[in-house]
Parts: C-alpha cells; sequence; structure tokens
C-alpha cells in the first residue's frame, strides 16, 4: 500500500493498526511518563510511614495535566485513593522536606505544589526527554 509516497508491507501497515488500536484502548485516568527512578526512591524516603509516593504521583499527574510543574493541591485526588487529608499533609511535608516539592500555603486553601528537579532529571514539563 502506497501513503503520499511511502509504501509499506502488508506487515507494517499491520504494525501501525496494531498501535492504533492500542491507542484507542486508553481510556480513564494514566500517568504520563516516564517519571524517573531516582525521583520515586526519593519520594519513598521518610522517617516514618507516610503517603509520599501516592502523594507524589498524584501531584504528577496533576502537573501532567496542567502542563506545568507548579500545580494547586487537589484532595479530592487523594479521596480517591482513600488517604485522609491529614496524611495527605504529612505527605507534603515529608516530600518537601526530601527536596521534591516546594509548598505555597495560604491558610483556608488548598496549598501550590511545585515539582522540584525536573530540570535536573532531563525532564521537561511534559514528561519527556529534554
Amino acid at each position: 500500500m502506497e501513503i503520499v509516497g511511502i509504501t509499506l508491507t502488508n506487515e507494517e501497515l499491520r504494525q501501525r493498526r496494531r498501535v492504533i488500536d492500542l491507542k484507542a484502548q486508553i481510556k480513564g485516568k494514566f500517568l504520563k511518563g516516564p517519571i524517573p527512578w531516582l525521583l520515586i526512591q526519593r519520594a519513598t524516603l521518610s522517617e516514618s510511614r507516610t503517603q509520599a509516593l501516592p502523594t507524589y504521583l498524584v501531584i504528577w499527574f496533576l502537573a501532567q495535566m496542567n502542563g506545568s510543574p507548579r500545580v494547586k493541591f487537589q484532595h479530592c485526588r487523594m479521596k480517591e485513593l482513600g488517604i485522609s487529608r491529614r496524611a495527605t499533609y504529612r505527605a507534603i511535608k515529608q516530600l518537601e522536606k526530601n527536596g521534591l516539592i516546594t509548598v505555597l500555603r495560604h491558610k483556608g486553601q488548598s496549598p501550590i505544589v511545585t515539582l522540584l528537579n525536573c530540570q535536573e532529571e532531563g525532564l521537561n514539563t511534559s514528561g519527556g526527554q529534554i
């Protein structure tokens, strides 16, 4: 088959259809990666049992959706994972202590969280390689 001056074999055509079919199957929420393993390791470092890793992944998810490393934290995302508000605040403090995020807090409002180290790890805000 020839498409705009490109000749494809039947096998190449089948491969392209498989990729398109797989993309069509992805529905609902998903994390956009790659997420560097070093960042995941740093998110799990803690002196006590916190929900730091799922909190970090929620922040990553929000950053990818907004296309910016700076996001307004949404507690409803943590509720979806069954994590309490108090545990979330502890996790945010732990992530801040581990140097993965910075937090702007305003009384009575959700915190503004900024992902750090994205540029150091070779990531842009869309999660791809720089």
